[in-house]
């Protein structure tokens, strides 16, 4: 039996104690990460993380995201409803000025066509022909309301308006006097009283159309003033159309591009909710 000398067993103890503490710090360095591998796997990007939990799950991103996507989306739900109101308002506006004009089209006498809330212009040649002829019946009394009575019989005989005895009168005149002149003409021959009821009837007629005169003279003012009054009522009753056209064409036109926006926005919801 050998024997140990107590320096071989000294430096046995030794080389076991170092290689059992050798082989603990190596199964605790294996068994605890490093702080540094900690931090970084702490400080990651969290889009990153959540991306790639979305890409591998499929599951939305974070209920943040999810929120901020529910309330845009109650955001544009409320755009289009206010958006449905503004227009059902514009269509009652615009019905009103259709009302309107269908008011002065009947009213008024102006050409109404179509039944698509569509207004043509007043027939323009026919306007101006009442216009020219309002102007030239203005012209014409003015005139005539100048004349001294003699000269304004003839004129007088030829006027189609109401009680105008003139118009039978007046050729009796000429022909009495064509029969007084032809008895005088025939001297000592000729019957005195002939001649004398003929004179007489001859002033008769003459006095009798310049009576019918004054209420002729009385009938064209009476027609001046008509026709003027009617002249001025029916350029404010083209202004009025005019105007009216013009607000209902208006509105009209914004109708549309509400409608059109509208469309559009209903489009985009639509879209964003796929």
């Amino acid at each position: 039996m050998l024997k140990r000398s107590p320096l071989v067993v000294l430096v046995f103890l030794s080389i076991g104690g170092i290689v059992w503490w050798f082989g603990k710090s190596q199964v605790t360095e294996k068994a605890t990460p490093t702080a540094t591998s900690s931090s970084k796997a702490t400080a990651a990007p969290a889009p990153l993380i959540d991306a790639t939990r979305e890409e591998s799950t499929g599951i939305a991103p974070s209920p943040r995201h999810a929120t901020g996507e529910i309330e845009r989306h109650q955001q544009s739900r409320a755009g289009l409803v206010e958006l449905e109101k503004a227009v059902d308002q514009q269509q009652e506006k615009v019905e009103e000025r259709r009302k309107l004009l269908a008011a002065l089209s009947r009213t008024k006498g102006i050409i109404y066509k179509g039944t698509d809330s569509k207004f043509d212009p007043p027939d323009e040649n026919s306007e101006n022909q009442k216009a020219d002829d309002g102007v030239q019946t203005l012209s014409q009394i003015a005139t005539l309301l100048k004349y001294p009575d003699e000269q304004l019989l003839p004129y007088a005989a030829g006027l189609d308006i109401s009680d105008n005895r003139i118009k039978d009168l007046y050729p009796q005149l000429p022909a009495t006097r064509r029969d007084l002149e032809q008895l005088r003409a025939a001297g000592s021959g000729a019957d005195a009283s002939s001649i004398a009821a003929l004179d007489s009837r001859f002033d008769a007629i003459q006095s009798q159309l310049h009576a019918e005169l004054v209420g002729v003279r009385k009938k064209l003012v009476e027609i001046h003033q008509t026709t003027q009054a009617e002249a001025v009522q029916r350029g404010k009753d083209a202004q009025d159309y005019i105007e009216a056209k013009r607000e209902f064409e208006t509105d009209q036109a914004l109708l549309d591009a509400m409608n059109a926006k509208l469309a559009a926005e209903k489009e985009r919801v639509k879209n964003s909710e796929r």
